[in-house]
């Protein structure tokens, strides 16, 4: 018997093995065949742990973030740079290498916790000098295996399968598309994602003991919170809502003294974490929401429509709707007809013992703690629900687009092992397949994520149809580039492209006007001139309006389109805000238009140069246009 189980175990330990393989190279062939260019954070993860002393290419040393009231704040715009400045921000050099504390000080200016930046430097450092895309997806492989391992374990302890329908959710999670663009997008959501799998690993471990040893149990409970906090805030929300659902559960089992005790160490993570790193108290009150955002019951519906799909290739609607006003009027019938029959039946023996039944019945919730569909597949919609909300409040979709998304790739394990659950619960529970149900589930497993494979995703950073294909970075070695753009963040997308350039010179908005024009001739007879086309974010002419006595004034409503979900109608209180409005729209800092690039290139003319217009091209999900501007070719056409 013995022997069975170690040949079963070894088996499965086999195939978990085979699982972690197809997901390794289900995430190498995405990243590098499918995806033709990277996000704008994927470089910061670089910049942020190579760029000793200045975080932020855009940014002076020493300068937060988002201090743009600081008149130092702005750095590298408007001057001619040596292509290197851009491979020195992203590379590391020999006096960065294994500089924890430099990266410590970095992040202190930045939004986020160190903990993945100091990998990301420590993985760097053996690289001095060198740039590769590759270093850090090498390194987010090892939480991939991470993260599968313990999602096995999970599994184990809560499935009623145990044997192979572990293996199953592994493997659910592998061949879907969450489980690919967590793993292939280079920033910390990875490593988050793998304390995640481990810290509710834990939780339910303590959760599943017979003697709730807290002394025990606690040290991993609370360093994988702790370890959570210092990759990513929002760490907070899954931990706070385990926790909550343990206290609960230990409250009903009447364990008073362990619920404090549970709950306060878990309070001592908090401030452990506040104590290492005090710029989340500052970082916390932040977040990249604008005035104008889709409502908050949109938001929420949004996340938990998209998580679903990433792991599944299912949705759910996110329109308003009068199911919702079905169910009510449903329940108030179903009260005002129950009540009076409860009372009416209340003494009857029949009416009695089915009272005791469904009491019964939700007792053994807690009772079986976690067994077959029991108090754990409670935890899990919690946890989500409140990672959801939590993410609603902090993050504009109606800003930030489909890439908002990166956010939900943590709780996508716990949406496939609760998924995988339910389904495995009901296919046990009807006789004619439940002698199939492993078949079945696979079956299932394998068909969902498939399923969710076929959707299209913006993290393949592809480029448009009508965009000439060819390499920008070979394109632009070695020749002298001006680059005029719309976002302070298009620098960071193309810097691993652009620092092979000879010389460059990053224009922002507004560069002509009110400068002198002899200020602003090239230094060179012979360059590229970078026009970026994009026309922004939609939300970045919406972010506020003024009332009538000249202050920032939010926006009051904001009703969703039922047809198309990005047109927006904005109500106000007063006409004079609607007016002010208007107005702000008409005068607000809109990216460069067509007639802005035609003056630029007419001051070049004026400047004796000839300019000729190159190509159009899309690199990293930024639309780009090229012009070759050089006196040589004018001297060319006259000669």
């Amino acid at each position: 018997m013995n022997e069975k189980i170690s040949n079963d175990g070894m088996i499965c330990r086999i195939l978990l093995f085979a699982v972690v393989c197809i997901h390794i190279f289900l995430c190498t062939y995405f990243f590098s065949n499918v995806r033709q260019g990277v996000h704008s954070d994927e470089i910061w993860s670089y910049g942020l742990s190579n760029s000793i002393g200045q975080p932020h290419f855009t940014t002076s040393p020493g300068v937060y973030i988002d201090d743009q009231e600081n008149a130092d704040y702005w750095a590298n715009y408007n001057v001619w740079l040596k292509g290197k400045a851009y491979h020195d921000y992203i590379t590391i050099q020999e006096d960065e290498r294994f500089d924890l504390v430099g990266v410590y000080k970095n992040m202190s200016l930045d939004h986020h916790p160190f903990l993945f930046f100091w990998l990301v430097n420590i993985v760097c450092s053996f690289f001095p000098d060198r740039f590769s895309f590759w270093y850090v997806f090498v390194l987010q492989m090892f939480f991939l295996i991470g993260t599968q391992i313990y999602l096995y374990r999970l599994g184990k302890l809560i499935l009623r399968e145990k044997k192979w329908s572990p293996l199953l959710v592994c493997l659910f999670y592998a061949l879907g598309q969450g489980g690919m663009l967590t793993f292939s997008f280079l920033r910390q959501y990875s490593l988050l994602t793998m304390f995640v799998v481990m810290h509710i690993y834990y939780q339910m471990v303590f959760f599943r003991s017979e003697d709730l040893n807290i002394k025990k149990y606690m040290i991993p409970v609370t360093a994988t919170a702790l370890l959570g906090l210092l990759t990513h805030y929002y760490m907070v929300s899954v931990a706070f809502g385990a926790t909550f659902m343990i206290c609960l559960y230990l409250l009903y089992r009447k364990k008073v003294k362990k619920m404090f005790a549970y709950g306060f160490s878990m309070v001592g993570v908090i401030c452990t974490f506040l104590i290492i790193w005090p710029y989340a108290i500052r970082n916390m009150k932040t977040g990249n929401g604008s005035y104008v955002s889709y409502p908050m019951e949109t938001q929420i519906k949004a996340a938990l429509s998209d998580t679903l799909d990433l792991v599944s290739g299912l949705t759910i609607s996110i329109y308003r709707s009068a199911a919702y006003a079905y169910l009510v009027i449903a329940l108030v019938f179903i009260i005002a007809i129950g009540a009076p029959l409860c009372f009416l039946f209340r003494k009857e023996a029949w009416f009695i013992a089915l009272r005791e039944k469904v009491f019964s019945y939700g007792k053994d919730l807690f009772a079986r703690r976690g067994k077959l569909f029991g108090y754990f597949y409670f935890i899990i919609p919690v946890i989500a629900v409140i990672y959801v909300i939590v993410v609603s409040k902090t993050v504009d979709i109606f800003k930030m687009g489909d890439f908002y998304k990166r956010y939900l790739f943590p709780i996508m394990p716990l949406f496939c092992i609760e998924l995988f659950g339910i389904c495995e619960y009901v296919l046990l529970h009807i006789p004619a397949v439940k002698k199939a149900a492993v078949p079945l589930m696979m079956v299932i497993s394998v068909g969902f994520a498939g399923f969710s494979q076929l959707k299209p995703n913006i993290f393949t950073v592809r480029q448009p149809g009508n965009m000439t294909q060819f390499q920008a970075s070979d394109f632009f070695e070695g020749k002298n580039v001006e680059m005029l753009l719309t976002s302070y963040s298009v620098p960071i997308y193309v810097s691993h492209i652009f620092y092979k350039t000879e010389n460059i010179k990053i224009c922002g908005r507004y560069w002509i006007k009110g400068k002198e024009k002899e200020e602003l001739k090239p230094i060179c007879d012979d360059f590229y001139y970078v026009f970026n086309d994009e026309n922004g974010v939609l939300g970045d002419v919406y972010d506020f309006t003024i009332n009538e006595k000249g202050d920032s004034e939010d926006l009051t409503q904001m009703e969703i389109d039922q047809t198309h979900l990005g047109q927006a109608e904005f109500q106000f209180e007063s006409k004079e805000g609607k007016s002010a409005f208007n107005e702000v729209i008409s005068n607000s800092h809109d990216p460069f238009t067509v007639e802005d690039e035609i003056s630029i290139l007419d001051y070049f003319k004026e400047c004796g140069f000839d300019v000729r217009f190159v190509d159009d091209i899309s690199t990293n999900g930024v639309l780009l246009k090229i012009y070759h501007v050089s006196k040589a070719n004018l001297l060319t056409a006259e000669g």
